[in-house]
């Protein structure tokens, strides 16, 4: 082969190569494009499945329960993943509950010094931004999403068979179950409503229970069961209802109403773009009416008439009163883990997971906290997606997260339920993400979409290299003197 020849090879191959990227090279980020768990699904199957674990394992002076060993096994590598890009970009809601956590840190040490604040801040952390950031790392996909909606229908319809017998008898087999293998809390006693007892199963308190089955309706519905038949989605959703009736609390049963409502108003109104918006306005329309008419404004009217007896209402409305005098009396630093301020006769328990919150470590901490929880529901609202599938799993999201939000005025989370709670909220990075990618894949087609650029020989003369370039739809540039697609 003459030295001309194999130039003229040697040219072609340089051209083709820097037209078009090879086949099944990757030319975006790597991690911008999905990117399954190293370990696959096992870390969010084990973490579901350990929130059903009462159990109490003692490592010197701290109590660890079983999903804690989860969390702290996987802390350090999820963050470690989340800080160099692994769970997407970064998001305003990681910023602002990672902001949270150092304020209670802040607060901690202002109010018993930061040498015993260390093992409770350290538990704090994990179960606030260690199961916020495994969902961000595992929650990837809407196929991961699905499988959580899957996990969590399965654990609850395993905890349903002995709530049933748990309503009936008052005996907690679930909790006596697993008191054999390993320590496990004492079942509380509280009480019969209707006749029934209120199931408490493997959660902290029977409202919790109703918690956890009311947030996993629109998981079950739209999630697990798009694309399913009527009546099987009738089925599944019947079952959640039904535990979450058994729990015989008035926020889970409430939370379970308005989602079939709302549920309903998408059905009935679907071919109306602007339905949500329409929804809330007429919410904050009743919201002010409601506070221009009663004299104890929307929370107040909630806290007091959404309960099954009027003596509940009116201890609320006390938690209310004095736990806002509380905040407004130590607005910067709260009170941290110690008493706050109420009469006598109230007890020490707060029936309110946002005033809690803004109770312990002051208005700056409760703030940061909601703002991360509405930071992250906006930023999968105004996530834009042309499938279908992920429209209604956005809805199931959002349904899910306004259960916590509405119970949690009446119900304060702790222990699984509060680590359930981040966990869900660190899961909408998975919508977040599916449009990074699809950018990503509209990168790579366009780059592929673009015309190869002639293999020109070198034997031609520059008139006729000038006439091939432009019969393919290339010109020269005449300052960098490189190929350029004419413009559009």
């Amino acid at each position: 082969m003459s030295v001309s020849s194999r130039r003229q090879m040697d040219d072609s191959r340089r051209i083709r190569a820097s037209s078009s990227p090879v086949q099944g090279q990757d030319i975006t980020d790597r991690r911008s494009l999905p990117a399954k768990s190293r370990y696959g699904r096992v870390p969010l199957y084990l973490f579901i499945w350990s929130l059903l674990l009462p159990a109490t394992l003692m490592l010197g002076p701290l109590a660890v329960s079983p999903y804690r060993i989860v969390l702290l096994v996987y802390l350090v590598p999820c963050f470690v993943s989340w800080s160099r890009g692994g769970a997407g970009k970064i998001q305003l809601s990681d910023l602002l509950l990672l902001a949270f956590c150092i304020w209670c840190l802040v607060c901690l040490s202002v109010k018993q010094g930061m040498g015993s604040s260390i093992a409770t801040f350290g538990m704090q952390f994990t179960e606030t931004m260690g199961a916020y950031l495994l969902a961000r790392c595992l929650i990837r996909t809407p196929d991961d999403f699905l499988a959580l909606a899957q996990t969590v229908f399965w654990v609850l319809l395993v905890l349903l068979p002995f709530a049933i017998v748990e309503a009936i008898s008052g005996q907690n087999i679930a909790r006596e179950l697993i008191s054999y293998a390993v320590a496990s809390s004492a079942p509380i006693d509280d009480g019969t409503r209707l006749g029934l007892h209120r199931v408490q199963s493997v959660l902290p308190h029977p409202i919790l229970f109703g918690v956890l089955f009311s947030s996993c309706l629109s998981l079950v519905i739209l999630v697990f069961g798009y694309g399913a038949s009527m009546w099987s989605n009738l089925i599944k959703g019947s079952l959640i209802a039904f535990g979450t009736f058994l729990s015989l609390s008035s926020a889970p049963i409430g939370s379970l109403v308005i989602q079939l409502m709302l549920l309903t108003w998408d059905r009935l109104f679907k071919a109306f773009p602007m339905r949500w918006g329409l929804l809330i306005g007429l919410v904050l329309f009743f919201m002010l009416v409601i506070g221009l008419v009663s004299n104890q404004g929307v929370v107040g009217v909630y806290v007091t008439y959404l309960t099954f007896n009027a003596h509940n209402g009116f201890y609320r409305m006390a938690i209310w009163e004095y736990g806002s005098a509380s905040v407004m009396n130590n607005p910067l630093f709260g009170v941290g883990y110690g008493e706050w301020e109420r009469p006598w006769w109230m007890a020490s328990s707060m029936d309110n997971f946002w005033l809690v919150n803004a109770v312990r470590w002051g208005a700056v901490g409760g703030g940061l906290l909601l703002a991360a929880v509405v930071a992250m529901l906006l930023r999968v609202a105004f996530t834009r997606h042309a499938d279908q599938r992920i429209g209604r799993y956005k809805l199931a999201y959002f349904l899910a997260i306004f259960v916590h939000i509405f119970a949690g005025w009446t119900v304060h989370f702790w222990g699984s339920s509060y680590v359930f709670f981040m966990f869900l909220l660190g899961s909408g990075g998975c919508f977040v993400k599916a449009v990074e990618r699809g950018k990503a894949r509209h990168r790579q087609s366009s780059v592929k979409a673009l015309p190869r650029k002639p293999e020109i020989q070198h034997s031609l003369t520059r008139r006729q290299q000038v006439k091939a370039l432009a019969s393919t739809g290339f010109s020269r540039d005449n300052d960098t003197g490189q190929h350029l697609p004419p413009l559009l």
